[in-house]
């Protein structure tokens, strides 16, 4: 039975399992390691969950399956976490954009789960991402651009210099200076 063991495991564990005379040593060896890696896995997942938080481009959609998976994972470590304290959670980590809907819905009388919240969630993200297209288009309506994620670049104005203005002088160089808009000026 030793060498069983000993054929289907990796090849890093036969140092080890070479120190036991027994099939049954062997196992309780790969049995308390099992152990030890779980309880640290289900510690690390424990923290993710914590810490759980919806990124700046991920869709409500992406968010709950993440939020899904990283329940399930904990599930499988022996960690259960009930549907109304997964959906509290999830509540938790939306980003401020929905702390109307959240209130509504912490408060509200219904029974709280994943995929009824889900679903009032997504119709918020619309109205985000409808109120977002309009802001987008009354830029462009008003400054004849589109609106960029990337900071503007700076708009650059010769400054007068040392003598090299315009009413003449030493033909010295005149210095760069970046606009106001930049909010750095140094003409001297």
């Amino acid at each position: 039975a030793l060498a069983l063991i000993t054929l289907n495991v990796d090849n890093s564990w036969i140092p080890q399992l070479q120190s036991c005379d027994t099939a049954r040593v062997a196992w309780q060896l790969l049995e308390s390691t099992w152990r030890a890696n779980i309880h640290a896995q289900a510690l690390a997942k424990q923290r993710d969950w914590a810490q759980l938080t919806m990124f700046g481009n991920e869709t409500i959609i992406q968010f709950f399956a993440r939020a899904g998976s990283l329940r399930a994972d904990l599930r499988l470590c022996g960690v259960d976490i009930s549907e109304r304290d997964a959906t509290l959670r999830v509540l938790d980590g939306l980003p401020s954009d929905y702390d109307t809907v959240r209130e509504l819905i912490t408060h509200g009388t219904e029974e709280l789960t994943m995929t009824g919240v889900m679903g009032k969630l997504l119709v918020k993200e619309k109205r985000i991402a409808a109120e977002s297209q309009a802001d987008a288009h009354a830029y462009a309506a008003t400054t004849g651009r589109h609106r960029s994620s990337a900071r503007p670049a700076p708009h650059f104005h010769r400054g007068p210099g040392r003598g090299g203005g315009r009413s003449g002088g030493g033909g010295g160089r005149g210095s760069i200076v970046l606009s106001s808009s930049s909010g750095y000026n140094n003409s001297g």
